[in-house]
């Protein structure tokens, strides 16, 4: 295991974490069982200012945009640069002031193409963030997220560590956050926002429901499947390891930090374990991983080192007065080239007419153009429904006895959008109908019917996924025998999913 040492003969680090309105100084002493103390602060507090000490703060979204993406291998500069673009429709903020970083977990050894994790900020979030009272006792080094903690933790730890793939779900009152990790990739993500009730066996089963859910989905489309799950620091299991288990069909732990660490509160106050995991894994990643910041290079300040400014100014006096010398003595010579020059120049008169005629029409075409690539990229801005993943859905998931006949997807302009959505019918709003012909005997096709409608349901692509119309063909219809279905769902403006 390895430490950075920030104390001057000392094998250990500090740092300063925050996560969800928790404050802690962690100091962690490496060693076969490496000793973690852990001091909580807060707010009313006060603490020394030392600004030696780094101090992270862990986000979650909707602040943080994250998104694991597969592009064409190139440096992590170029990547920051053209996520600004790729990512435009997707992000929930304006992404061409924002702050970025990205995990590149891939892409050598001549690899066509690499796999990145990518984390997008506000910069008007990171300020205020900066302006927190709490960050005076450390020096703020950036914003961390949770998928580069869980990722130290799991290479930290030797409870968590494992090449296989393996599912961390970390819970709190806000909700989720589930995190596939497999041969020290990132495979998987959903970070989802459910509010704790005090029905705590119902808040349970939405969650379990809702990671089932994902996990379902990376095995149909990747062929991934967890053979470890853990949850992460959870205070009372409550019974949600079993329900997971069952929904999942795969043992579930709940993982103690104490497992690993010897962990030592100073004072009264300790930490939720579901932060307190988290918080240690940031501390051990040190912004390694993940680190927003505005990172804006100091530029050279001449004035700040004498000895070559006074330098420079003598090479160039120096060069000044060698030219000059030139110059006089080439004088003479270079005029009468000029005016010899004169001569022929005003032969080239028609010439220069015809070019500034030229060069007018070019201007026109070129406004022309200008005018034709405004309109591309009004087009290009637009929101576009993810038709590719959904026809390789509908083609991958249609049971044997089911076949699509039509599907019908409506990406209304903003007017026509609202227009709609005054409307009171909510069947009327789903931008997507999709018909279809099943066969077979009556509990086959009412069978094949539920299992697509179970497919669609199960996908991030889709939403509202309603059942619209199941009816007998008449005989002598062309699908005479055949049962008919209409389904009206939502799908989704571009893929959400995290995966590509």
């Amino acid at each position: 295991m390895f430490f950075r040492s920030r104390l001057a003969g000392a094998n250990k680090t500090r740092s300063l974490i925050s996560f969800a309105n928790t404050h802690a100084l962690l100091t962690i002493r490496k060693g076969a069982r490496p000793e973690i103390s852990v001091e909580r602060l807060n707010d009313a507090g006060e603490y020394p200012v030392d600004s030696t000490i780094p101090a992270w703060v862990i986000l979650r979204s909707p602040k943080v945009f994250l998104k694991l993406a597969q592009t064409p291998v190139m440096p992590k500069g170029e990547l920051l640069s053209s996520i600004r673009y790729t990512e435009r429709d997707l992000a929930p903020f304006n992404l061409d002031s924002a702050l970025a970083d990205a995990w590149i977990m891939d892409g050598a050894n001549a690899s066509p193409k690499m796999n990145s994790l990518i984390a997008v900020l506000p910069e008007t979030i990171f300020n205020e963030i900066a302006d927190n009272g709490i960050l005076r006792f450390g020096a703020l080094k950036g914003i961390n997220v949770v998928p580069s903690a869980i990722r130290a933790l799991a290479i930290n730890a030797a409870s968590l560590r494992t090449p296989a793939p393996a599912l961390y779900i970390h819970v709190c009152d806000e909700g989720f956050g589930a995190y596939a990790l497999s041969g020290g990739k990132m495979v998987f993500m959903r970070e989802m926002a459910i509010p704790k009730t005090a029905d705590t066996n119902g808040f349970h089963k939405t969650l379990a429901e809702e990671i089932a859910r994902s996990a379902d989905f990376l095995a149909r489309t990747t062929g991934i499947s967890f053979e470890r799950v853990w949850i992460l620091g959870s205070e009372e299991s409550d019974g949600l390891p079993e329900i997971l288990s069952s929904q999942l069909g795969v043992d579930v732990n709940v993982y103690d930090p104490a497992r690993d660490f010897t962990i030592r509160f100073s004072g009264s106050q300790s930490i939720a374990k579901s932060s307190l995991a988290i918080m240690l894994g940031a501390a051990l990643d040190e912004g390694k991983t993940i680190n927003i910041s505005p990172r804006k290079p100091e530029p050279v300040r001449f004035t700040s080192k004498p000895a070559l400014a006074f330098g420079l100014i003598t090479a160039v006096a120096l060069c000044f007065g060698i030219a000059s010398n030139l110059v006089v003595k080439n004088m003479d010579s270079r005029i009468m080239e000029l005016e010899a020059r004169i001569g022929g120049m005003k032969k080239a008169t028609s010439f220069y007419a015809k070019a500034a005629e030229e060069l007018s029409r070019v201007e026109t075409e070129n406004a022309v153009l200008e005018s034709r690539i405004e309109a591309f990229e009004k087009v290009l801005s637009s929101p576009r429904p993810g038709l590719h993943a959904a026809l390789t859905l509908l083609a991958t998931n249609s049971p044997e006895n089911v076949a699509i006949t039509r599907l019908q997807v409506d990406a209304p302009s903003a007017e026509r959008r609202d227009a709609t959505q005054a409307v009171g019918n909510a069947q009327s709003r789903r931008n997507t109908k999709i018909e279809g012909l099943a066969k077979g005997n009556e509990a086959e096709m009412t069978a094949g019917v539920s299992a697509f409608i179970s497919s669609l349901s199960g996908s991030p692509l889709f939403s509202s996924v309603t059942l619209s119309r199941l009816r007998k063909e008449t005989p002598g219809s062309a699908g005479s025998g055949m049962t008919s279905f209409e389904i009206v769902a939502d799908l989704a403006p571009s893929e959400r999913s995290g995966l590509n």
